[in-house]
């Protein structure tokens, strides 16, 4: 059975706490790779000017290329610094990509906010981080386990939590998460509605994350 619960810490890291993590991870860790990704985030209605208006919306539906890789994406649950929730993917074709958004938007949803990242993976101690710089934004770090039985949860989190203070890391306070969120959308230039402009805008601005 595949292991679709995602359970996940995030938080906030400096410059300086990146590059120290990240030497750290490459010394005491595995590393699995980089991910430079291209991820449309995905609205149902208009783009919220704050995202606690949609926290009761369990649906988080994404288009993504990574290391020139596409796949739709839809998380589902409850969501905020620290997330518990099922994780689909489905990969297609890149030459596709337009077909996807095409799709999404016959299917009522046109407008995403564009995120451009580039992440170093690495394994430690059973728990997979992902040292995130958001592109002109900043940096942040996730920490999942997957797992496919919903009764292994507390203890997971639990885990991860205590690896996490280890580390010096600490989680996104109340509101800081949802802050960074609504920063990066109401960000005019990153806003998409593929109702009134073409896919070709937007390939022609990262036509480098789609090779």
């Amino acid at each position: 059975m595949n292991k679709n619960i995602e359970v996940e810490f995030r938080g906030p890291l400096t410059r300086k706490q990146f590059l120290v993590l990240k030497g750290y991870l490459h010394k005491n860790g595995k590393y699995l790779g980089n991910k430079s990704r291209l991820s449309l985030m995905y609205f149902r209605k208009n783009f919220p000017k704050n995202v606690n208006s949609i926290k009761n919306d369990p649906v988080d539906l994404r288009l993504r290329v990574t290391n020139g890789k596409s796949s739709m994406v839809m998380k589902y649950g409850r969501w905020g610094g620290t997330d518990t929730r099922k994780e689909f993917e489905f990969p297609f074709e890149t030459n596709k990509f337009c077909e996807a958004v095409d799709f999404f938007k016959a299917l009522g949803w046109s407008k995403a906010v564009v995120y451009a990242t580039d992440a170093y993976v690495y394994q430690y101690k059973k728990i997979e981080f992902a040292l995130i710089e958001i592109k002109n934004y900043g940096y942040n770090y996730e920490a999942e386990i997957l797992t496919n039985n919903p009764r292994q949860i507390p203890r997971i989190s639990k885990y991860i939590k205590n690896i996490c203070t280890k580390l010096g890391l600490r989680e996104y306070l109340p509101g800081e998460f949802e802050k960074q969120c609504n920063q990066i959308n109401n960000v005019k230039t990153l806003q998409f509605d593929f109702n009134k402009i073409h896919f070709d805008s937007l390939e022609s601005r990262f036509k480098k994350l789609f090779k």
